[in-house]
């Protein structure tokens, strides 16, 4: 049976991407238009060409709305790769746009899910979350890791660049550990309790963040870079590593959800720092990452310098963090599972 990937974004932008570009069933990528006059031509002229008996389409996350499009001027058999609800975004629900469009990602959320045969979720906690919230039946639901696409990463090994912005530490008499974390600057990074930490490790540690803003004091030991880094800057910073943090905070969310750059530090074989949650059990044995308890500055400085304390111990969370990840998430394993889910 032939699958239809279907998004308006490209097709590697969201989770749906690594599962297309390993997938060894026919399969065939379709760019929807914005605009949605445009939009309904275009799957009306997919409904024509394509058999609804021999086809099922797959609606790649964040594209949860298509699910509606396809339900209306279709009757193809329609696969949600939400991974997760597009409410479950954190916007600032003080202000009255932030509500707005917490109230609109849940209606386009409540649909969607009502009205797709199949939804793939990123957890089994995110699956039990979703049938809770939404009054989803559970046989309709699935869950598979997220992973990552490791071709990007194999097409680059060749082409590895150290950021311009760590050249001046070449010229310290000591080159210092690196601890990486790289994500958003959102109510779940905690980044603030991040850079508060590396002030309790001047001299002991570098801090390098990759994000898209950064403000207030940023103590002598931090090196923020505020840019998109090409492929080969990230696989160095990820060689050069010795510890890559999480979401180090306490939102609820991060319960039920796996941040990408797990899967990253987990494919590279390196420690990752966070706090336990039901969702990272279903990757990572406990053997496999630092537990972060104390969610402080403090909590965070004490666990980064007794790890790094104990090389013996890091050598066995680098083994076990990549035996999980070879036997979980690894590409070939997730595209295998995924053409079993949707089918």
């Amino acid at each position: 049976m032939p699958l239809i990937f279907v998004s308006k974004l490209d097709w590697d932008y969201s989770r749906s991407g690594v599962y297309f570009a390993k997938c060894e069933e026919p399969k065939l990528f379709i760019k929807l238009p914005k605009q949605k006059i445009k939009l309904v031509k275009k799957i009306r002229e997919m409904k024509v060409r394509h058999s609804s008996t021999n086809t099922k389409i797959v609606v790649m996350s964040p594209q949860h709305s298509l699910v509606i499009f396809f339900y209306i001027f279709t009757d193809f058999r329609v696969v949600l790769d939400a991974g997760w609800p597009l409410s479950d975004a954190t916007f600032e629900k003080s202000k009255f746009s932030g509500r707005r469009r917490n109230f609109y990602s849940y209606v386009i959320d409540y649909i969607s899910f009502k009205l797709a045969s199949r939804i793939v979720l990123e957890s089994q906690a995110q699956v039990v979350h979703v049938s809770s919230k939404f009054c989803v039946p559970r046989e309709k639901l699935r869950s598979l890791l997220t992973g990552m696409n490791e071709i990007l990463f194999s097409e680059s090994k060749n082409h590895i660049v150290r950021p311009i912005e760590l050249n001046a530490q070449t010229t310290d008499s000591k080159v210092l550990p690196i601890v990486f974390f790289r994500g958003k600057n959102n109510l779940e990074a905690g980044l603030d309790v991040i850079i508060k930490a590396a002030e309790f490790l001047i001299g002991q540690t570098t801090f390098v963040i990759v994000t898209n803003r950064c403000s207030g004091r940023i103590p002598s030991n931090v090196v923020v870079i505020r840019r998109f880094i090409p492929i080969g800057e990230l696989i160095w910073l990820y060689k050069n590593s010795i510890i890559v943090l999480g979401q180090i905070s306490t939102n609820r969310r991060l319960s039920r959800t796996l941040p990408h750059k797990v899967f990253e530090a987990a494919y590279f074989n390196k420690c990752y720092l966070t706090p336990p949650s039901l969702a990272l059990n279903e990757l990572l044995d406990s053997n496999s990452f630092i537990p972060l308890v104390d969610i402080t500055a403090q909590g965070l400085a004490k666990t980064i310098q007794s790890t790094l304390n104990n090389p013996t111990k890091i050598k066995s969370l680098e083994t076990n963090i990549g035996m999980n990840y070879r036997d979980r998430a690894s590409q070939a394993y997730l595209s295998e599972q995924f053409i079993h889910v949707v089918s």
